[in-house]
């Protein structure tokens, strides 16, 4: 807007110009409009108005005394409130002008809203709310600049239906995934039936940590120095609050209902929808016909299984961490960031993260073959003592290179599968076999030769009485009455007894009556 003392003066300037009827010459309006930066039909409309019959004192068109423009109009904290419960801005300005006189026309009214803080302007207007709020501000990025130095955890329900093992209408399984800020490295996850409990977040978290060494020599893993996780109750639990504590590392819930926060797993996730879940029979978020049927659908019977998601899944995930180009990372892959990054990797042994595995809903009994578990036998040497009694198992979902085994609380071993088993592992249960075969063979022989000394003892005694057990005062009492006990039945065995026979008794008896 032009101030008002320049407008006086270029008015006066052009009214210099004027002609005996007082119309001003159309080259001298052109002209001076030019110079004032408006329109030529701007500056007759000046003129019009008479706005340049206030004298100008000075030629200095920089005069700073300019008097007061009129207020913009700003709608009240009561009017905002109307104009949240209202459907549009038209239905609010209807209501506010039938009640309230100071309500300007329906444009001003316009602007004087768009004029606001654009937050607050989002989310009073087309029933934005806390969503537009959220979406209009201002952010920080808060990233990590190591590996290890902050992950981010989140679950998510996987678009894609599947037929789950003993079930008859098909699910949508939920993943729980680990990933390091710095690297964009997916640390771990993990695929569950249901909606993830804190013992599945404890185990996705300890499978990230144990981490796997890769062909290379490349170890992915180890302990970080915090994890950002969402605020659902599964990742707020004592049990992933007590691993934190243990292996001394930092958990934080994000905001509630700010998913900003972690901004990188939830970028995450909408990648792996994209390039893997959209591209597997039975997608739930594709298209749907004009009777709301999904058009991706799959006929009954030809859904994917549960093996077959998770190899889908963890496949996807091996390439997205060894070869697919992030943007974020100037087009380098996960794996090749986290090569060249020289921050140390804090490790820890398997015994810090018993607790935190999943266990067996019951024990499996040890068998000859081993310990059977996921439709396969697993063994290790600890076991080879333990045939016949039960175990507790613990693991690592979808890793099934080992299992830990508990007795009775303690831990036993780890046993891996059977066709797995090295030659060094082969050697060293042969090896206890040979053990326990050589011990077993010295009990037996000692349990021979102490039978026969007993045997010979019993047959030796001529008078058939037992020693006093006054004589033997350095002996075990119940060693005595053992030796003593197998004399006793060695001589009434030895002894021969007569055959009675029931016909001559009976026709002895009938003798015995006649002559009496």
């Amino acid at each position: 807007m032009t101030p008002i003392h320049r407008r006086r003066a270029v008015c006066a300037l052009a009214l210099s110009f004027a002609r005996a009827d007082g119309t001003v010459p159309g080259h001298v309006v052109s002209s001076l409009a030019a110079d004032a930066g408006v329109d030529a039909r701007t500056l007759r409309r000046w003129l019009s108005r008479g706005e340049a019959h206030a004298p100008v004192v000075s030629d200095d068109l920089t005069d700073p005394t300019e008097p007061a423009g009129r207020a913009r109009w700003a709608p009240t904290e009561a009017q905002m409130a109307v104009i949240a419960g209202s459907v549009n801005l038209a239905e609010a300005h209807r209501d506010l002008a039938a009640t309230d006189p100071g309500v300007p026309s329906y444009p001003t009214f316009r602007r004087g809203v768009s004029n606001l803080d654009s937050g607050i302007a989002a989310a009073i207007t087309r029933r934005g709310g806390a969503a537009a709020l959220l979406t209009s501000r201002v952010y920080l990025k808060v990233g990590a600049s190591r590996r290890n130095e902050r992950w981010v955890m989140d679950s998510q329900e996987v678009p894609v239906r599947v037929l789950a093992p003993r079930d008859v209408a098909p699910r949508k399984y939920w993943q729980t995934t680990a990933l390091d800020e710095a690297t964009r490295m997916v640390m771990a996850t993990v695929l569950t039936k249901d909606r993830p409990t804190s013992a599945d977040v404890a185990a996705c978290v300890a499978t990230g940590i144990r981490g796997t060494t890769l062909a290379d020599g490349t170890f992915i893993g180890g302990v970080p120095e915090s994890i950002v996780w969402d605020n659902a109750a599964e990742f707020l639990s004592n049990q992933v609050t007590e691993m934190a504590v243990r292996l001394a590392f930092t958990g934080t819930a994000v905001t509630p209902y700010a998913p900003y926060e972690k901004g990188k797993i939830e970028r995450w996730h909408r990648t792996v929808q994209e390039e893997l879940y959209a591209k597997l029979p039975g997608y739930s978020h594709g298209p749907k016909s004009f009777s709301q049927k999904e058009m991706w659908s799959v006929p009954k019977g030809q859904h994917l299984t549960e093996d077959l998601l998770v190899a889908h899944a963890l496949l996807w995930v091996e390439q997205y961490n060894t070869q697919r180009p992030h943007g974020s990372l100037a087009g380098q892959t996960p794996l090749a960031l986290w090569q060249s990054d020289p921050a140390p990797l804090r490790q820890v042994g398997d015994d810090a993260l018993f607790d935190a595995m999943l266990s067996t809903e019951r024990p499996r009994k040890v068998s000859s073959n081993g310990v059977r578990f996921h439709n396969e036998d697993y063994v290790d040497v600890c076991l080879n003592p333990l045939v016949g009694q039960t175990v507790q198992v613990r693991f690592l979902p979808h890793d099934g290179s080992f299992i830990e085994v508990f007795r009775d609380g303690q831990h036993v071993g780890t046993a891996v599968p059977a066709d797995k088993v090295d030659q060094a592992g082969r050697r060293e249960l042969m090896a206890a076999r040979r053990d326990q075969y050589t011990e077993a063979r010295a009990l037996l022989a000692r349990a021979a030769e102490l039978r026969r000394q007993r045997y010979e003892d019993a047959v030796s005694d001529e008078a058939g009485v037992m020693p006093p057990l006054s004589a033997q005062p350095d002996s075990d009492p119940r060693a005595a009455d053992t030796a003593g006990l197998l004399r006793l039945m060695q001589q009434q065995d030895s002894q021969p007894k007569p055959k009675r026979n029931r016909s001559r008794t009976k026709a002895a008896d009938a003798d015995g009556a006649v002559s009496a």
